[in-house]
């Protein structure tokens, strides 16, 4: 019993940051409607800032206010810059440009503090370090300021909100902002106003949680989920039991660690949350009024002229035949890359759902092609196609969550389950191989070599098949009965429905198809590494690969090539960073540029392009 009682008390600071995080996500969304993923990024990028402050001799309270103003006025430019202009855009569109901030500040906190990283410097200590005797069991003072902390702010939130004119406004403006506007209440000023305080909140929880969690980037960022999934037990609406999930999914995670030694159970306890939260109360994010309905991104019509059957193939086979093995590398890393992409064509491009974690998939694939090669020495390609096979009812099981639900909600499921898979698969040494990872067979077929390491021509030529053989399949599916069927459930689930399409059918076959494309990916890089790594497909580089795959076009095929292209170890990073050395900004300069082409180019390069070339033909023609 005093084990079980220790446990509990020292899940009390965890739980307290997650409440208070969990709370600045609720005001975020009351105020504009957004689901903020960045809020970890923003609370780990202020615990390194506030660390930074103590080191340079601000005292400790003082470094705290700085960190939290500053927060709060990172929030008010967030807001200003990118949110503001996708007010009325779709909810996921939302979710990506929140996700190009998270990646953002992860790229700038590992480029401006990675010496502090190195040397593990311990983060700066704002709470009193002593003890106390409570019932037996020996308790930091710190976790008991930080409850009392989430507490005090809990009760002061839902005071301000229930008994003051903004939190009527706030209210207000999240029923109907046109009907708010008509009432003299200005929804930018409402929305700004939240940002600040919910930012604030994160700078708060970030500076305190880092000296019980260490000042690690991911391991700060990815406190979102259970932040999240407090704010589902919440309802985006309620302070207090927001508060309250978010302290239990403290003390839970402390409880399981204590007591169950299998690795990443306690991380996939806020996974659990969520789908307990979703599947017993349905849409559990409330809707907002807003002033004009969003439209999802624009799809091309799939065909594949004959400028891509010809100078497509004729630049690849050639850039494969004329260059170095540096850039052969390269080259074939961005064909897998663009398979990959395509996978998040299907699923998200065609059919609206979200999927966070693209790079499970592809590890499916990775594993199954060293379990299947190496263990059972089956000859290449039928590890790859037996691996798909299963991959594709691993992804029909991860899509019935879609059945009653999708967009945001759908988005933190799939996060949650890539960052429960990373720490229970990826980061287990047992089960991923550890650094060196696990041996996958030099692959041939009919006996001739494909071993990407001594004859990376031939295995850059049979990825290239492969790629053609997947990207006809895509470009199939999308002129195909089914495909509009795809395109109409994107639109309007309940006029498909109407219209007599089988939402459910659909939307499964898209996880399952997509889940299958993505192992095909995945068994590929295995095969190119000469082994698997769990440091290939972890949540940070899943969440990389669905920025690249929305830079370019998430719903064009031609958007998934250009995707590919700029994926980091692709043709364009090795050939940049050749010229400039750009190699160390470049999850920086993604991150940036996805917020960017959310904000200007929802659709993506790829229809950008299209638009331009079709401007261009119009104008030859008319002066023609």
């Amino acid at each position: 019993m005093d084990q079980l009682l220790l446990f509990v008390m020292l899940g009390l600071g965890a739980g307290a940051a997650y409440a208070l995080l969990g709370l600045g996500i609720v005001l975020i969304y009351k105020g504009s409607g957004v689901v903020n993923f960045a809020q970890g990024a923003i609370a780990m990028f202020s615990a390194f800032v506030c660390s930074a402050l103590v080191r340079e001799g601000v005292p400790a309270p003082l470094a705290l206010l700085v960190t939290c103003i500053l927060s709060a006025l990172a929030g008010v430019g967030i807001y200003v810059v990118v949110m503001k202009p996708l007010r009325n855009a779709s909810a996921l569109s939302q979710v990506i440009a929140s996700i190009g901030l998270l990646l953002t500040l992860n790229a700038l906190a590992v480029l401006l503090w990675h010496n502090s990283m190195a040397t593990g410097q311990q983060a700066a200590r704002l709470l009193p370090v002593t003890t106390v005797e409570f019932l037996g069991v020996s308790l930091g003072v710190d976790r008991l300021y930080l409850l009392c902390t989430a507490v005090v702010i809990t009760a002061l939130l839902a005071w301000l909100y229930r008994h003051t004119g903004f939190g009527l406004a706030t209210r207000a403006a999240a029923e109907s902002e046109r009907a708010a506007s008509l009432l003299g209440i200005s929804p930018d000023r409402v929305a700004a106003t939240n940002w600040a305080l919910g930012c604030a909140l994160a700078g708060l929880s970030g500076a305190l949680i880092a000296p019980i969690s260490g000042l690690n980037v991911n391991a700060l960022t990815f406190i979102v989920l259970p932040a999240l999934a407090a704010a589902l037990v919440g309802s985006f609406t309620s302070f207090a039991l927001t508060a309250v999930a978010g302290v239990l999914i403290g003390i839970g995670q402390s409880v399981v660690t204590g007591f169950w030694t299998l690795q990443g159970m306690a991380i996939a306890l806020p996974l659990v949350v969520v789908v307990i939260a979703i599947a017993v109360a349905g849409k559990r994010i409330p809707l907002r009024g807003t002033l004009t309905p969003p439209r999802p991104a624009r799809a091309t019509d799939g065909r594949v002229t004959p400028v891509w059957l010809i100078l497509v193939p004729v630049v690849i086979i050639g850039s494969l035949l004329l260059t170095g093995n540096e850039l052969k590398a390269a080259i074939t890393a961005s064909m897998i890359a663009v398979i990959v992409a395509l996978s998040l064509v299907v699923v998200t491009g065609y059919v609206g759902q979200a999927n966070l974690a693209p790079l499970s998939f592809a590890a499916v694939g990775a594993f199954g092609a060293s379990l299947l090669g190496t263990n059972l020495g089956l000859p290449f390609p039928l590890p790859i196609v037996l691996t798909a096979f299963i991959t594709m009812l691993i992804g029909a099981l991860i899509g019935l969550p879609a059945l009653r639900i999708r967009g945001v909600n759908l988005a933190v499921i799939t996060l949650g389950i890539g960052i429960a898979v990373d720490a229970a698969v990826f980061q287990n040494y047992e089960v991923s191989g550890g650094q060196t990872g696990r041996l996958v067979p030099a692959p041939s077929i009919f006996g001739l070599s494909l071993d990407a390491a001594t004859n990376p021509t031939a295995f850059a030529l049979m990825v290239f098949v492969v790629l053609g053989l997947v990207t006809l399949g895509v470009a199939s599916l999308r002129r195909s009965a089914v495909g509009r069927k795809m395109l109409a459930v994107r639109a309007n689930e309940r006029a498909a429905a109407v219209a007599g399409v089988n939402v459910a059918s659909i939307k499964i076959y898209a996880f399952a198809l997509s889940a299958a494309i993505g192992s095909v990916g995945g068994g590929l890089l295995a095969y190119q590494a000469g082994a698997t790594s769990g440091n290939n497909f972890v949540t940070a580089l899943s969440l990389s690969v669905v920025a690249v795959a929305f830079i370019g076009g998430i719903a064009a095929i031609s958007g998934a090539y250009q995707a590919g292209f700029l994926v980091t170890g692709g043709v364009f990073f090795v050939l940049l960073n050749q010229i400039s050395g750009i190699a160390q900004y470049w999850d920086v300069l993604t991150g940036l540029l996805l917020v960017v082409t959310v904000v200007l180019q929802p659709d993506g390069i790829a229809l950008k392009n299209q638009e331009i070339k079709n401007a261009i033909r119009t104008r030859l023609r008319a002066t023609a």
